[in-house]
């Protein structure tokens, strides 16, 4: 996958699980591990309740890509399903 593509989803994936309510934490280790398991060499994910930001560094270039939140919400059932795509993503 080209690296603005694969940037484009993790970040979408992550913004998606701030605006469910998922954890900060949870967030930025489900983007790294995605990128991880594309074979970005390098990832970077900073989350705050309001926003995300993701860089990948991959050859030597670096992408980066910020969303901001407007809205929040709970829906734990889709973090749940976030999850597991992520799991999915990762392992094949």
């Amino acid at each position: 996958m080209e690296d603005e593509k694969l940037l484009q989803l993790v970040t979408d994936i992550g913004f998606h699980m701030l605006s469910y309510g998922g954890e900060i934490y949870r967030v930025e280790e489900t983007v790294k591990r995605i990128c991880s398991a594309y074979g970005v060499d390098g990832a970077d994910i900073f989350a705050i309740p309001s926003a995300i930001i993701v860089s990948i560094t991959n050859q030597n270039k670096t992408c980066s890509k910020t969303r901001r939140l407007l809205t929040k919400g709970t829906d734990l059932d889709k973090v749940d399903r976030l999850n597991d795509l992520s799991r999915r993503l990762c392992r094949e």
